[in-house]
């Protein structure tokens, strides 16, 4: 009995260090952090749960805040979104720390970077990444011969500046220099663009992405303050020039366009208003949700977040911030032009964000199946010489059908199928992958849920078994 209690414990012991061990990794190593998200997520732009580890009480599985909220005022509403961003994006742990050793210990952090002017773009600072030239580069003239190296970036990190403001460009380029350092190792250019206006800001970026397209073709953006409003007002009229965008504090918060496929938002707060009767916080809300409404997984879990700064932290930007810019810049080079397009959403219904009661849709709410709208757009579907008008958005229309036809735009086969047969088909996926992934595809896109249990119910009823 003894030697048997003896190897129970020594077999505890292993056990329990391993486990110690994993739990110190994911904490300390950013490889392998980044290594148990893409065995947790799946493949970015691939994206789909690991069939055990979703079963796991894993931060990775961590649903949005979706459920019901009666009688809460937004500042709690927002709190709850601090938690889960803190929650979702602890796999970047390791980056933060990185971040924080090297903005504490580099003395001169742009010191080995080549600094060059670029038009009304002031010195810009590069990676010193290079690649040959191309033909096509030749041709435009921005290159003398092919094979020639030509600067590269992964993307350039841009940090808007109102000119009326009161800082220098000299300063603030000073604070932000060991941002730039870090960044700058990991393979993006860096800048400040001043800017009187959300057109001013508009026109620089589009110069960037024209004249440099190897350095700027994935823009990210960072603003604070008054300088904030201008980004987001230019992210609503031209979403697209953007890959994600960080800002910090806002005085005025625009209301999202009511496009899907908008850049990645990360808004950070000092502190929550204590004012319930906020319009700016209510506004947060609506891009959070906007920014988090994608066919990725990926984007659906991180392109719309919020989080509460730490007061202790006395860098220019929170290594919270830089962590979710690496993200988004991993997503972006993995998904390549699969990045969705900014589309206007068609026959949907606003995102509901009121300041007393916030009410969302919920599981529970789309159990009562509806059969004879389904029916009835059934019958529309068909009518007509039989034949199927896939040009009916009405029928059977919702994200999920939407983003599954984004993403397979190139399949020329995808247009004969109808939209009905697609939530079948789809969703029989789901199923197969188990009754929880049923759940989170409820709380995701409730008008799938409602349409697939429908058509399975109706599928039933036409068996010859009944």
């Amino acid at each position: 009995m003894r030697k048997f209690l003896s190897y129970l414990s020594l077999i505890t012991l292993f056990i329990l260090g391993i486990f110690l061990l994993e739990g110190a990794c994911f904490r300390l190593v950013e490889n392998y952090a980044q290594f148990r998200l893409q065995l947790a997520w799946g493949e970015k732009g691939k994206g789909s749960f690991h069939e055990i580890f979703r079963k796991l009480p894993l931060d990775h599985f961590k649903l949005p805040p979706s459920s019901p909220i009666e009688e809460r005022g937004l500042s709690e509403r927002l709190a709850l979104e601090n938690q889960y961003s803190s929650k979702i994006l602890s796999f970047s742990r390791p980056t933060r720390d990185l971040f924080k050793e090297e903005v504490e210990n580099t003395l001169d952090p742009i010191g080995i970077f080549e600094i060059r002017d670029f038009g009304p773009i002031k010195s810009v600072v590069l990676p010193g990444l290079k690649l040959p030239a191309t033909q096509e580069e030749v041709v435009r003239k921005r290159a003398r011969r092919i094979g020639d190296p030509m600067d590269y970036a992964r993307g350039i990190f841009v940090v808007v500046m109102e000119k009326s403001s009161e800082t220098n460009f000299a300063e603030l380029f000073k604070r932000f220099e060991p941002t730039f350092g870090f960044l700058l190792g990991r393979g993006m250019a860096c800048a400040i663009i001043d800017v009187n206006s959300e057109s001013d800001l508009m026109d620089k970026v589009r110069f960037l992405q024209s004249k440099h397209p190897m350095i700027a073709k994935n823009v990210f953006a960072y603003a604070r303050e008054t300088s904030a409003n201008l980004l987001l007002k230019a992210c609503s009229i031209e979403p697209d020039l953007f890959k994600a965008v960080v800002v910090n504090d806002p005085s005025f918060v625009f209301p999202p366009p009511s496009y899907r496929g908008l850049p990645w938002f990360l808004v950070e707060l000092g502190e929550l208003s204590a004012s319930i009767e906020n319009d700016r916080d209510e506004n947060l809300l609506k891009w959070i949700q906007v920014c988090r409404d994608s066919g990725f997984l990926y984007p659906s879990r991180l392109g719309g977040l919020l989080h509460l700064q730490n007061p202790r932290d006395t860098y220019e930007t929170s290594s919270f911030a830089i962590s979710f810019l690496l993200e988004a810049l991993g997503f972006c080079e993995a998904v390549g032009e699969l990045w969705p397009m900014s589309k206007p959403y068609e026959q949907r219904e606003p995102i509901v964000a009121n300041a007393k009661t916030i009410r969302y849709q919920t599981p529970s709410d789309v159990n009562q199946m509806d059969l004879l709208e389904v029916e009835r757009t059934n019958l529309e579907l068909t009518k007509g010489e039989g034949k199927v008008d896939l040009t009916v958005k009405a029928s059977f229309d919702c994200d999920i059908v939407r983003g599954y036809r984004e993403i397979h735009a190139g399949d020329p086969d995808l247009s004969l199928i109808s939209n009905r047969d697609l939530v079948l088909k789809i969703g029989l996926g789901f199923e197969e992958m188990g009754e929880d992934v049923l759940k989170q595809v409820a709380e995701r896109d409730p008008l799938f849920y409602r349409f697939y249990r429908s058509l399975r119910v109706l599928e039933a009823d036409a068996s010859p078994l009944n």
